[in-house]
């Protein structure tokens, strides 16, 4: 299947503008070339090309934008003798954009059968559409973390959009979203209902500032992701002006890397996507080479993962935190593996088994100090609130895989 929607890559097109060396990442992975589709066998990361923006408002030229990016990550060098990459080429599209969102389901669905990472290139951000529908045969709740300026919850009547996609999501599998997380959005350029809405179903979201004080607290927001989709609107106009609507505040380079990286070592996270790349605004391909470090940068974490799924049976520490002022019992749990913690929220009365996982809340150690100075953290009480709101009205038992 895989082979009859993806379009294989002239790889002598790369070799005929440029010099490679050995250990540049053109010579490090596996390239679906003509009559040579990669073998899939040990594959870990496979790349995946989609240039579809055909709903979007602003228009992106993708398909010389994704040529531009894989040009800028075919020169890194790599680092890591044990990569297993495979670059699988472009997805072939078909009559409309939602033929793509079905077939970007269809790749991650063959991909996740293999236990192979997708990470895609775009096109345009309603591609997570198609991304999110990946995962419903896994027949699981689905965490979802979004790095945008904005929250793309705008409903429309005539389609799906780069606004409207998250909209569009809730609005047909409420049932499978268990939480979306909108990192780094500017709240001047958010309706201030759709804020209210988000917090009504009991979804992070989390201001850039929040992130520019405190670096750190990127890392949890990802953690318990299962899927990633990057804005690179996100990032400010002077690391990233290769976007449509530029706006001059938002993440640095340095700090999106940080971020992919994060995504990277997180054990759940199992897809991630870069969007709204404009290649027309991107003059001195400043933004395509961020995009190919980004990429970079989440492989690297992906490498380094410890395997630290389950924390609570696992190599860890645990601690209770009682309130003298009142009858708060706060539980941590600390790895040994990755020093990382997390917090362990017990529900108000016994929990569905498709809820388990979610006990787990990734956090900080300021979390466990500010516990132990009785003050309730802000995620333990969204994530309490969550926990017992979906405990309450969401009996349906998914089998967890």
């Amino acid at each position: 299947m895989l082979q009859e929607i993806l379009e294989p890559i002239n790889k002598q097109k790369f070799l005929n503008n440029k010099t490679f060396e050995q250990h540049q990442m053109l010579h490090q992975i596996q390239i679906n070339e003509p009559g040579n589709f990669p073998d899939l066998a040990d594959i870990n990361i496979a790349l995946i090309g989609i240039a579809e923006d055909r709903n979007a408002i602003h228009k992106t030229q993708p398909e010389q934008g994704i040529q531009k990016v894989r040009e800028a990550f075919y020169q890194l060098y790599n680092h890591n003798h044990n990569i297993k990459i495979a670059d699988l080429g472009n997805l072939k599209l078909g009559e409309n954009a939602y033929q793509s969102y079905q077939a970007v389901s269809i790749i991650m669905q063959e991909l996740f059968q293999k236990n192979i990472i997708p990470i895609i290139i775009g096109g345009t951000q309603d591609l997570t559409h198609g991304q999110f529908l990946g995962y419903l045969p896994q027949n699981k709740l689905v965490n979802i973390a979004v790095v945008d300026q904005e929250i793309d919850l705008y409903h429309t009547n005539e389609h799906i959009d780069n606004t409207s996609y998250l909209y569009e999501m809730l609005n047909n599998q409420a049932q499978r979203l268990y939480n979306i997380s909108v990192l780094g959005y500017q709240l001047h350029l958010v309706n201030p209902l759709v804020l209210e809405t988000l917090e009504a179903l009991h979804f992070d979201n989390i201001r850039l500032g929040k992130f520019k004080q405190n670096v750190l607290a990127l890392e949890p927001a990802v953690r318990n992701a299962d899927l990633v989709s990057f804005d690179m609107r996100a990032i400010k106009y002077a690391d990233a002006a290769g976007v449509a609507q530029a706006t001059p505040n938002g993440f640095n380079g340095i700090e999106a890397c940080r971020l992919c990286w994060y995504a990277g070592i997180s054990d759940h996270v199992s897809s991630i996507g870069f969007y709204e790349y404009a290649i027309q605004n991107d003059t001195q391909q400043q933004t395509a080479q961020l995009i190919a470090q980004m990429m970079a940068y989440f492989i690297e974490g992906f490498y380094q993962r410890k395997n630290d799924v389950a924390p609570i049976e696992d190599q860890s520490l645990h601690y209770t935190v009682n309130f003298t002022k009142s009858n708060h019992c706060l539980k941590f749990i600390k790895s040994k593996k990755s020093d990382r913690w997390w917090m362990l929220i017990e529900a108000s009365k016994p929990l569905a088994k498709h809820l388990k996982r979610h006990q787990l809340v990734p956090c900080t150690y300021k979390d466990y100090l500010d516990a132990c100075d009785e003050k309730i953290p802000e995620r333990w009480q969204k994530a309490y609130d969550k926990l017992n709101h979906w405990n309450q009205f969401n009996a349906e038992d998914f089998p967890e895989n």
